[in-house]
Order: structure tokens, then C-alpha cells, then sequence
């Protein structure tokens, strides 16, 4: 019961990266286990085998069928990791504080670079941006966040995206902007002296973020927790990610109770289930 309680204030910022797969706002990383890198050899002898064999023939579907296998390996093996980890975000954590990524335009290729003479170009990195789209795609960001949300309406958790601008440039610290290369991997402040890993400021920015919003109290013994100043107070509904809102009162074992109910049982409910007030609030 203590260990349900003391889940149910903690929030969490996560940075999603490549070196590390998301570094966490303590300091603690979640490694990336690249699954299309460590079997692309394997899958480019298969395909190069692919092109080789005889169109319409037996042996050409037999290997198309290893492909496609080496493929939904991958698949399967990128989608499980990000279950078991997004369950041990959720089980850990009732805020999870995200930035809000667009995979699919960071791993566009990029535009070319005409040079003074007509049809010729210049260097625009198109090789380099390759190998970094690739490595984007492999990790999944967004397949990730996906199921984070899934499960944190699960079991009650609630999990936030905020404005990716500025987040690996801003000191986590005192806010000030600290402009950084791409290839600069340490944050330095000048004006607090805060040293830390990069990826580690930018995961405290997105925790911060959400932690100095400023909140209202109802009046009462219980001083439930209501969100933000603009939003209205949310009822506690079955099932629901607004479950976060509530703190420690004089009913907390009835409110744990219902947290774990819902997260073990959630078949027994309705469909229309999370739409219907809690009785005890």
C-alpha cells in the first residue's frame, strides 16, 4: 500500500536520443538496443541473395519469404522493448513528461544545394543525414510514446509533451539559453555553473517544465491536488488519466484501491465506464 501511495506524486522527464534511447530527468539512461543495425548485415545478405534469384521462381518466393522474416523479426523485437519499458514508466511514475518529437520530419532527407552553374550541385550531407535517419527510424520514438499513453490511461498516469523548442539549449537550472552545437554533448551555465550531460539538462528542462506550472488547492484537510490555475477540477473518473490530480487525503486506501482495481480488472467495466464519477470524491 505504501509503495502505491508513494507512486502516485512522482513525475518523470524524459529526453529521447540515439547515443542513449531516453536519458531520464535523475540522470539515469534507458540503452538503446539498435535491433536494425545489429542484424542489417544478416538482412543485406538476404536481399542481395533476393535480387540474384530468377524472377516468378520458387526459390526467388522462398527467399523473399527469409526478408521478410529477418523484417518482422526486427519488428517484433523493436515493439517489445518498447512495451516492457513504457510498462516500467508507468509502474514507476503517475506524470511522464515527454517532448513532442515529429520522427517523420526529422528523418527527412535533405533538400539539394544547386551550384552557380546550371545541373550541377553541391555537397548538401546527404550521406551523413542517411546513416541519422536511419538510426531515427530504429529507434522507434514515436511507436514509444504511443504505448506510454496507452498504458499510463491504464493505470491512471497521465503523460505530457511539451514544446521541444529550445529544450537542449535552455539550463535546466535557471532557464537561461546556452546556445550549443549539434556535436556538443556537455551543458555548461554561465551564469549558475550547472554541469551536466546534455541529454541530462534537457530531460530536467521537460521535468521542470511541468513541476513550476503554477497550481491551486481546494480548501478542505485533504488538500487534493487539482491541476494548473486554467484548468477546471477534474472528478475522478474510472480508468481515467485525470486520476493524477489527486493526492494523499484521508481516503487514500479507498483511491489506491481503485487505482490497482482498474489496473488489474479493466474488463469488468463497461465501455462507457471512465465516463462515470467516483462516488467517493
Amino acid at each position: 500500500m505504501l509503495c502505491s501511495i508513494t507512486r502516485l506524486v512522482e513525475v518523470v522527464g524524459l529526453d529521447m536520443g540515439l547515443l542513449h534511447f531516453a536519458t531520464l530527468d535523475d540522470g539515469s539512461t534507458i540503452e538503446n538496443p539498435r535491433y536494425y543495425r545489429r542484424t542489417e548485415s544478416s538482412l543485406q545478405a538476404a536481399q542481395q541473395a533476393l535480387s540474384r534469384k530468377k524472377r516468378r521462381s520458387a526459390r526467388r518466393r522462398k527467399q523473399a519469404r527469409l526478408v521478410g522474416r529477418h523484417h518482422r523479426r526486427i519488428r517484433n523485437q523493436r515493439r517489445d522493448f518498447h512495451h516492457k519499458e513504457a510498462r516500467k514508466l508507468v509502474n514507476g511514475y503517475q506524470v511522464i513528461v515527454f517532448e513532442k518529437l515529429q520522427p517523420k520530419n526529422m528523418s527527412r532527407r535533405p533538400k539539394p544545394k544547386p551550384a552557380e552553374t546550371p545541373g550541377e550541385y553541391l555537397p548538401n550531407g546527404a550521406s551523413a543525414k542517411a546513416g541519422l535517419n536511419k538510426s531515427i527510424l530504429d529507434a522507434g520514438w514515436g511507436q514509444f510514446q504511443q504505448l506510454c499513453v496507452s498504458k499510463a490511461e491504464w493505470a491512471g498516469s497521465r503523460v505530457l509533451f511539451v514544446d521541444p523548442q529550445n529544450t537542449s539549449q535552455r539550463c535546466s537550472g535557471c532557464g537561461t539559453i546556452v546556445p550549443k552545437d549539434l556535436d556538443e554533448r556537455w551543458h555548461s551555465c554561465p551564469q549558475c555553473g550547472l554541469e551536466l550531460d546534455r541529454d541530462h539538462n534537457s530531460a530536467a528542462s521537460h521535468q521542470a517544465s511541468w513541476t513550476a506550472a503554477p497550481r491551486t488547492r481546494t480548501s478542505g484537510t485533504d488538500g487534493a491536488f487539482r491541476g494548473r490555475a486554467s484548468e477546471k477540477p477534474p472528478a475522478l473518473a474510472v480508468g481515467s488519466r485525470h486520476c493524477v490530480f489527486l493526492q494523499l487525503g484521508p481516503h487514500d486506501h479507498i483511491i489506491v484501491m481503485l487505482f490497482e482495481f482498474v489496473r488489474i480488472v479493466p474488463p469488468l467495466f463497461p465501455r462507457n465506464a471512465r465516463k462515470v464519477c467516483c462516488p467517493f470524491v
